[in-house]
This record gives structure tokens, sequence and C-alpha cells, in this order.
């Protein structure tokens, strides 16, 4: 997944991608209770920033 997106934060907001680089986290993009796997198909990489935003908003 990491090599996928560059080692780089795949978070898009008005078509500008994120910079960040370092403490990148996984995010599943369906999550486990809904039916989502653990491939890394339905991950994204994302910084720690956006991680939280994500998980706060319920995407």
């Amino acid at each position: 997944m990491l090599a996928r997106a560059g080692h780089r934060c795949e978070v898009v907001i008005v078509g500008v991608r994120c910079t960040a680089t370092l403490g990148l986290e996984a995010h599943h993009v369906v999550d486990l209770v809904d039916g989502g796997g653990n491939d890394p198909d339905n991950g994204r990489a994302v910084c720690r920033r956006h991680h939280r935003l994500l998980e706060k908003r319920g995407s």
C-alpha cells in the first residue's frame, strides 16, 4: 500500500494531494464492521492528521 501511494498521504482535497510522507497510517476505505477486508485494495496510506479526520467523519 505504501509503495502504491509513493510513500505519501493519499488524501486529495480540492485537487491538491497532501504532501505528508512521515508517520503514515493505514486507513480502511470500507470499515471491517461494514464488510471491508484487510487487503491492500481496501486501504489507503494517510497521514495521522487526515486519518483522524477520516475516522471522525466516518469515511
